[in-house]
């Protein structure tokens, strides 16, 4: 589509670029910050996923009657996404535990998904 040589300029939110570096930032942080937590990995990966949940929690109850209406097939993906979340993050502060902040993150990648398609 043409604009007749006038530039287009999108705008983004103020409040969607403060989340994206909040959530950079925080990303960015996890790594060093387990790393030199003296806790057992399991113990940090069952801590940060119980932190998320009561930041998440107010959120959830306010859109209360959205959760009400979930079918059973709902309920069953969404508590295996949780149970996936966390054997994730258990074993990614393993990782760390094991090597470099450096090496676990590259192992990040989504080698999984594509094993999936195969």
């Amino acid at each position: 589509m043409s604009t007749g040589g006038a530039r287009v300029r999108a705008t983004v939110p103020r409040m969607t670029l403060l989340l994206t570096v909040v959530g950079l930032l925080g990303v960015s942080a996890s790594g060093p910050l387990m790393t030199a937590t003296a806790a057992p990995a399991l113990v940090i990966a069952f801590w940060r996923n119980a932190a998320a949940t009561v930041v998440l929690a107010p959120f959830a109850v306010r859109s209360r009657t959205a959760l009400t209406g979930l079918r059973w097939a709902d309920l069953r993906g969404t508590v295996f996404a949780g149970v996936m979340l966390a054997v994730h993050f258990a074993a990614w502060v393993g990782a760390l535990k094991l090597t470099t902040v450096a090496a676990a993150t590259a192992q990040r990648r989504p080698v999984s998904a594509v094993r999936l398609r195969t």
